[in-house]
């Protein structure tokens, strides 16, 4: 079992959207803009290699990609 401390730079997650362009590439570095809220500068930002990318097409012809990613560095928290 691994615990993230608040000094910690190990962190990771998923994401998923639809289709918006050419998809990301396994490792691909990139900046990861977490929003907090729909208030300007209430984001989470920090550096990330993506480690997976899963294309799905619904039923509907809707194609959306899922990413797995780890962070490279500190996560940086939202302005107070």
């Amino acid at each position: 079992v691994r615990s993230v401390l608040p000094s910690s730079s190990q962190w990771s997650g998923s994401f998923e959207g639809l289709k918006d362009g050419a998809p990301l590439s396994v490792f691909s570095e990139v900046y990861l803009v977490l929003g907090e809220s729909s208030t300007a500068y209430q984001n989470w930002i920090g550096k990330v290699v993506i480690t997976g990318v899963h294309a799905n097409v619904a039923y509907d012809g809707a194609v959306t990609y899922a990413y797995d990613y780890e962070g490279t560095g500190d996560l940086q928290p939202p302005d107070a």
